[in-house]
């Protein structure tokens, strides 16, 4: 397996930035708006920008979507691309965000794209990384970080506590996917089994122990 070199390093807002395509996303959090916000018109050449739109929360998500729309048109000089995405849609949707990409990528004379995904959920994220590489774009990827990650240790440990005692009403206050509504794969995400070929399962690594016994008992239970 080849190896993959990944640099992790805070960004230098005053060093020379060039690339041909940025994507970001209006999300509900300040941060979501953090990396374009900090980015000098004279330090920074960007050809395009393509911005996801949250149609799905849309209340809470169109401020910070509206801030992204006009720093872009601050650092490009217009108002970039943008493409609605819907949570409730997701194959639709992110077949318009690989149309976008593709349509970019075909006229761009630079091949480097900078994806943030501070704004972005797990799913817009990885489609967009994909789409991106399927084009043959060199990708960067920018993240801010938040002031702090739910839960807190206290709850955390609690969570760990009521999981392990099998007392699940207790901790269903605290996941998230305790409010799952249905599970969506996108059509690149499907996975490749071949008969007599071992599985891999990869999972990320979360706070949610249900997630992973989930996974682990529908995939693969002997495998432990």
């Amino acid at each position: 397996m080849a190896s993959i070199d990944i640099k992790v390093k805070e960004l230098d807002f005053n060093s020379k930035l060039e690339y041909g395509l940025v994507i970001c996303a209006g999300g509900f959090e300040d941060r979501s708006i953090a990396f374009i916000e900090r980015l000098h018109r004279e330090h920074t050449n960007i050809q395009e920008a393509l911005t996801l739109h949250y149609d799905s929360q849309k209340y809470e998500n169109e401020p910070h979507y509206q801030s992204v729309v006009k720093h872009v048109n601050r650092i490009v000089g217009h108002e970039g691309k943008s493409v609605s995405v819907n949570a409730d849609m997701p194959v639709l949707s992110f077949s318009r965000i690989t149309a976008q990409i593709e349509k970019v990528a075909s006229v761009s004379l630079n091949p480097n794209v900078v994806i943030d995904i501070s704004g972005m959920t797990n799913q817009w994220a990885l489609g967009v990384i994909d789409a991106c590489l399927t084009c043959g774009l060199s990708v960067s990827i920018a993240y801010t970080e938040a002031k702090w990650y739910y839960p807190s240790k206290t709850d955390s440990l609690r969570i760990v506590s009521a999981w392990k005692n099998h007392k699940y009403e207790i901790a269903s206050k605290y996941l998230q996917s305790a409010g799952l509504k249905a599970i969506y794969i996108l059509p690149e995400f499907g996975g490749n089994f071949r008969p007599g070929k071992q599985t891999c399962l990869m999972i990320f690594a979360g706070y949610e122990p249900n997630r992973t016994e989930g996974l682990v008992d529908d995939y693969a239970p002997g495998a432990l």
